[in-house]
């Protein structure tokens, strides 16, 4: 179910694996949305959720939490 699987995405993004992801792709990006540049309040965005657990630094994308949520509301607009 949806419900399972978030679970087990909350539970990976506690990871060492992913904590260490997630810095990487914050340096890559400079510690800066790659949206708008704005340093504050960064996510790191999955471009795609296959690979979640074995993704690469070029699956992830930097993105401030405005930015982040503003991407996700226009994808559901289109589903």
């Amino acid at each position: 179910t949806d419900e399972e699987k978030d679970i087990i995405y909350n539970r990976y993004l506690k990871t060492d694996h992913w904590n260490e992801l997630r810095i990487l792709a914050l340096l890559r990006a400079g510690n800066k949305c790659q949206t708008c540049g704005s340093p504050d309040c960064l996510n790191i965005h999955h471009n795609s959720y296959l690979n979640i657990t074995y993704e690469s630094i070029e699956d992830l994308f930097c993105m401030c939490k405005s930015c982040h949520t503003k991407f996700h509301s226009k994808i559901k607009l289109h589903d």
